[in-house]
Order: structure tokens, then sequence, then C-alpha cells
């Protein structure tokens, strides 16, 4: 992805104050990731389940994970001896061991923390980091004090490097949420944001979600506050089953999932309704009949032109320590062209 793409994102986005994080958060009803309603957040793991089988999001985000601590490493901006990570929204775990691996190379003490609201997620993050991390279930978007008191972490202590992959979007609050983190980081410390950047225009106007409005207006709410960060963009894909005729018409129905496998009869009719909601976030009965077609007409040109995956571009926002200044806007410039050089 371009950086002049991530520069322009926003542009046509919805506004909102900046300082407070501005815009409404999505309706209830469908935010499927709410553990206070049970038959929502199954369906949402479902999701997840096929997504995370058949995208490259893991490798090309490890990837960028590589390349930021490196640049990080190599502008002395993350400690050499004991660093305290959080992973908060850890998801599975699937970012969570490679990046304490990652961050250990060397000899480097890491002591790992991790937090998802999903107990099922929680669950597996606990079994994937092999008692390398102290995992719960908990609230990302919770006040720091809570936070701290989820993970038994020492009040005094300050988080070195703090992981936030693919949850700003559910955040109702995004300078709430932004001055929460900065509270639980260390003076030093700096924060990595992961979110969607771009994807399909259609697509996106439909995701009461949407990583593109939530990640312009991240981006807002930072600059209005002066605070340094770094943005750099690397892409990744997910690989649909064939969007047949057949299939189409199948989804386009959206008959109710609540008894079963109503595509049952098609190859892979389940697999390619968990992806389509997980791309728009919501349930294609919540869209509309013309809507659902012409989104799924959308998703099959995409992967047609794209040797079989949609594609998905990312934003890796840095957060750097509040320095100030022209001091801190070049540090930022200067690891964006490290990170770059390194993904290249």
């Amino acid at each position: 992805m371009a950086q002049d793409d991530i520069d322009a994102i926003g542009d046509a986005a919805s506004g909102g104050d900046a300082a407070s994080g501005g815009g409404a958060p999505a309706p209830a009803d469908l935010i499927l990731d709410d553990p206070s309603a049970p038959a929502r957040l199954g369906r949402a793991t479902d999701w997840f389940a096929t997504f995370e089988s058949r995208t490259t999001e893991k490798p090309a985000t490890l990837a960028a994970l590589d390349a930021t601590i490196g640049a990080l490493d190599a502008v002395d901006l993350l400690p050499r001896q004991t660093l305290r990570f959080l992973d908060a929204g850890c998801g599975p775990g699937g970012l969570l061991a490679p990046t304490i691996a990652r961050l250990g190379a060397g000899g480097r003490r890491v002591e790992a923390y991790a937090l998802d609201s999903n107990p099922a997620h929680a669950a597996q993050a606990a079994a994937a980091a092999q008692g390398r991390a102290t995992v719960r279930e908990g609230d990302v978007f919770a006040p720091a004090a809570a936070i701290r008191s989820t993970l038994r972490l020492d009040p005094a202590a300050g988080i070195d490097l703090l992981l936030a992959a693919h949850v700003g979007y559910y955040a109702p609050d995004l300078g709430r949420w932004d001055a929460r983190m900065q509270r639980l980081i260390a003076a030093r410390g700096v924060a990595v944001i992961i979110q969607e950047a771009a994807f399909a225009p259609f697509s996106a106007r439909l995701n009461p979600v949407s990583g593109t409005r939530v990640t312009a207006r991240l981006r807002r709410v930072l600059a209005a506050r002066r605070r340094p960060h770094a943005v750099v963009g690397f892409r990744a894909g997910v690989r649909l089953p064939t969007l047949t005729a057949a299939l189409i018409e199948s989804l386009a129905a959206a008959p109710p999932l609540e008894e079963g496998n109503p595509h049952g009869d098609l190859p892979e009719g389940l697999a390619a309704r968990h992806l389509a909601e997980f791309l728009i976030q919501r349930p294609l009965e919540t869209v509309t009949p013309g809507d659902r077609r012409r989104y799924l007409e959308e998703l099959r040109d995409l992967a047609a032109a794209n040797g079989g995956l949609v594609p998905i571009d990312n934003a890796l926002i840095i957060v750097l320590p509040a320095r100030g200044g022209d001091r801190a806007r070049a540090q930022a410039a200067a690891l964006e062209r490290r990170i770059r050089d390194r993904l290249s």
C-alpha cells in the first residue's frame, strides 16, 4: 500500500470532534463481539475462526511487527534488559507468542500480558502463550486502573510496548481510549496500533465499525493532541470460496443460521457466509437485499482481480513518547523510513 494512500485516509470519512474521538459507536445490535450477548459472540467467534484459516493477515502482520520492533530497537525506544509487553485485544493469541519471541531475541527479558473480552479467545490465547504471558478476560477499553487490576500488574509499573491489533473499531470513544492507553504506558513507552486502513468502497460503507473511518478519526485524535506518531501501510488478504452465481444467490437470500447450515448444498457455502459477514462485521440479514447482492458481487470481482484474494490494506500506527516539537516529528519520520525499508 502506497504511503500517499495512507496519508489520504479519511478525506471522505465521516467527521467528529478530534479531541474527544468524535463519531457515534456502532449500533449495539450490530456489534457481535460482545460477551454480554452469547449468541452474537458465538457467531463472531465462528467468523474469526473461518477468517483466520483463509487469510494472509497473520504472516503480513508479523512481518510488519518484526520490522517495527527492529526499527524501535535501532532508535533505542525499547528497553534492552527487561520489557513489559501488553497485547490489548489479543484475540485467540495469534500474534502473542511470536511477538514475545521476537521481543526476547538477543536475551531481553519479556514480562508479557494479554487481555481480550471474548472468553473463548482469552482461553485460546492462554494456551498459545504456553505460560509465557499472563492472559486474562477483560475489557480493553476499561480505565487503566481496572486493566492493571485485571492483569494484577503493579500500579507503579508502566507498559513499555502496547499492541492493539484491530480493536480500535469497537472503542466507544477513541479519545478516551487513547488517554487510557497513555496511562498504562511507561514514560518512554510506545503503543503500536494496527487498523484496517482501506477496503472496497461499497463494502466499507456497510460496515458499522468501518476501519477506514475509525483509522481516520484516530489519526485526527493523535494530531489534535500533538501526539507524535508514525504510520506505515501494509497489505494482507483473504481467500474466499469461489463466488459462483448459485452461491451468490444463496448468500443474497440470507437465510437464518439458527438451525444449522442453510447453504449446505453448496461447496463451502457456510465458509463464504462467515467471511462475507466478517468483512463487514454484521450479519447479512441486516443488509438490504439489493445491497447484499451488490456487496457479494464486489467481493467476487475483487477476488477475480487479485488472484483469488480479497485485498485488505492495513495501517500500522506507532505512537511515540510525547516529546513534542521538531525532534518528535523527525523521529517519527525516521521511524517510518526504517520500517518501510525493512518491509521492502
